[in-house]
């Protein structure tokens, strides 16, 4: 399984700035987007990623068409755990991160 997206120059990453503010000392930069499972109050777990001081929640983008349904199924972004994510593998997981540094940095 693949997930189609094309390389924008993103070998020049590192020239890349995100329009979401990140603090100096903070270690979830444009460069460190780590995945993980949260919530807000008593609302449901869900898969999301961490860019400085703010959660971004998958399972809204995937709502919104952001990743194709046809290669990812929504739903393991509303999961409770990352194992249905990180069961699509390596190379998934890794195109799903650059597709989302990609539109942090537009």
């Amino acid at each position: 399984m693949t997930v189609s997206i094309t390389n924008h120059g993103l070998n020049n990453m590192r020239q890349r700035v995100s329009w979401v503010a990140v603090p100096d000392e903070s270690h979830f930069s444009i460069y460190n987007l780590p995945f993980g499972i949260f919530s807000v109050g008593n609302n449901q777990k869900r898969v999301g990623v961490a860019i400085g001081e703010k959660i971004l929640d998958l399972s809204v983008l995937a709502a919104l068409d952001f990743f194709d349904a046809k290669v990812i199924d929504p739903d393991v972004f509303r999961a409770d755990t990352l194992n249905a994510f990180i069961g699509l593998g390596k190379p998934v997981t890794n195109q799903v991160r650059t597709l989302i540094q990609e539109w942090l940095c537009n």
